[in-house]
């Protein structure tokens, strides 16, 4: 008898730990350190152009484990939110420039892309980036509201942080 009590009870402890929340991903929101490059397709770009839509600013690299098993999650999240809602922008760490252009295009990376080392490198250090992958949600008025947010659920929370501002 009593293990048939335990089983709704620990399917309910499960549905509730797997709940979507965004709370573990909120920072205190503070201005993101804007900068201008030029993106992959040779376009000027600068945090200060999207300033209006949210903007996912990703940090990562072809050889980097733990970004390769993240790509299906930014390829969701690039297919399942509009662009009027939010921009993607990754920013490559990879020295060899046109093996990061080869993989953009084999993997259908259609996105904001900064490729060139010199550059990404200078970003990074404005942000401080110590290991990838890192992320940042920055929202409409130009602020970091979250950080690393990774896993299945990237697009899921991603749509509640925009529903909430």
């Amino acid at each position: 008898m009593k293990k048939i009590l335990l089983i709704p009870i620990i399917f309910f402890i499960i549905l509730i730990s797997c709940k979507t929340s965004i709370d573990k991903y909120k920072v205190k929101a503070y201005k993101a350190m804007d900068f201008n490059a030029y993106d992959s397709n040779g376009r000027r770009i600068s945090l200060e152009k999207f300033k209006g839509k949210f903007i996912f600013l990703d940090f990562w690299a072809t050889w980097c484990g733990p970004c390769r098993i993240e790509l299906p999650n930014l390829l969701k999240l690039n297919n399942n939110i509009t662009k009027k809602d939010l921009v993607i922008i990754s920013i490559s760490l990879d020295k060899d420039e046109s093996n990061v252009r080869k993989f953009i295009k084999d993997m259908d990376m259609n996105w904001i892309h900064i490729v060139d080392y010199s550059t990404a490198s200078e970003i990074a250090n404005l942000y401080s980036i110590s290991a990838i992958p890192t992320n940042y949600l920055i929202d409409r008025e130009g602020r970091i509201i979250a950080k690393n947010i990774r896993g299945i659920s990237t697009t899921a929370i991603i749509k509640k942080f925009i529903k909430e501002h």
